[in-house]
């Protein structure tokens, strides 16, 4: 069963459809209960445009392993594309004739104005606006608006660019100029397509150590495009692998570079990256980034914020530091105390 559903995938690969059904029944015959043989049938049924089919074939994976997550995210992936295909829905309609240019110049290698200028589209129909209540007695009706995720969306542009494999060539160093932007248009992007979006970070995962490179460069990097970079790696705050690049010494002075200049804006980079930071409550990272010069400082900043949204978490991550003689002597605790004395 193994052998034939291995097959099928490469078969998918290849663009072989009508095989690869045939490899997946095959093993579905042998091990009626491989969940894997269930996805790849239905990848070959969507792929001959047999959507009914398609969507069946997941409905009995999930009969096999109920909540099974490659499953479950690839019933997303065909409920957004039924919705594209149905006209109904004018962002996923826009979208698609986006990433369709794009893949088609990216595939033909069109020049870096030319992408950039299709991929700073993709951020603003990536996002829908949504009401929230607020203290504030002038604001009528109590309730203000806010920038929030569109899960279709976001959604459909892992669909389009194949689990974002499309966009993964665009993610590393670049000289200054017009590719320079190309790949801050590029981060922007997957930025917010992750944003709030599980299926989608989860996809990208394997993505993430190319920031790497692009936070060690940073001296030859623009101060925009390492913003781009650390909006992303804030987006990904939750996942295992954004962490291990934030607890790379070698990103670690990119990284503070960009916390150093205070953000005012209502997404603020600063709160994904310490809410992360906070909740890692790891003092070898803390201590990584306290090495790196003006950190300290930028910290006691944010716990001073009065944005309640970055002062606690700011506060809990000096709290943590607290615990390592390391972390404490970086912070420069006894300086600080004496000079409260002094006062």
């Amino acid at each position: 069963a193994v052998l034939h559903g291995n097959r099928a995938e490469a078969r998918l690969q290849l663009g072989e459809h009508a095989e690869a059904e045939g490899d997946a029944d095959a093993a579905l015959e042998l091990d009626p209960c491989f969940v894997k043989a269930y996805v790849r049938r239905a990848k070959a049924l969507h792929a001959q445009e047999r959507w009914g089919a398609a969507e069946a074939a997941l409905r009995d994976a999930l009969e096999v392993s109920p909540g099974a997550r490659e499953v479950l995210a690839q019933q997303e992936e065909y409920r957004v594309a039924a919705l594209a295909r149905s006209g109904k829905e004018a962002v996923l309609s826009e979208l698609s004739g986006l990433l369709g240019r794009l893949s088609a110049l990216v595939r033909r290698k069109g020049t870096a104005s030319e992408v950039t200028s299709l991929l700073r589209q993709l951020p603003s129909l990536l996002a829908s606006l949504k009401t929230k209540p607020t203290d504030d007695p002038a604001v009528p009706g109590g309730l203000i608006y806010e920038s929030a995720p569109n899960h279709d969306a976001q959604v459909y542009v892992r669909l389009a660019t194949n689990g974002f494999a499309l966009l993964a060539p665009l993610l590393r160093p670049m000289p200054k100029g017009a590719k320079e932007e190309l790949l801050g248009a590029a981060l922007e992007t997957v930025a917010a397509a992750v944003r709030d979006c599980p299926t989608n970070m989860c996809a990208f995962d394997k993505y993430v150590p190319q920031l790497v490179p692009i936070l060690r460069a940073k001296a030859a990097t623009s101060l925009e495009v390492l913003r781009s970079a650390v909006r992303l790696l804030g987006a990904m705050g939750v996942r295992a692998s954004a962490r291990r690049v934030m607890h790379d010494p070698a990103t670690a002075e990119g990284l503070m570079h960009v916390l150093s200049f205070p953000d005012s804006s209502s997404q603020r980079l600063h709160v994904a990256i310490i809410a992360a930071l906070e909740d890692m409550r790891d003092t070898g990272t803390l201590a990584n980034l306290l090495a790196v010069e003006g950190a300290p400082e930028t910290f006691w900043r944010e716990a001073h914020s009065r944005n309640k949204d970055v002062n606690g978490p700011s506060r809990g991550l000096i709290g943590t530091a607290m615990t390592s003689a390391v972390c404490r002597r970086r912070l420069g605790l006894r300086e600080r105390t004496k000079r409260l004395v002094e006062l």
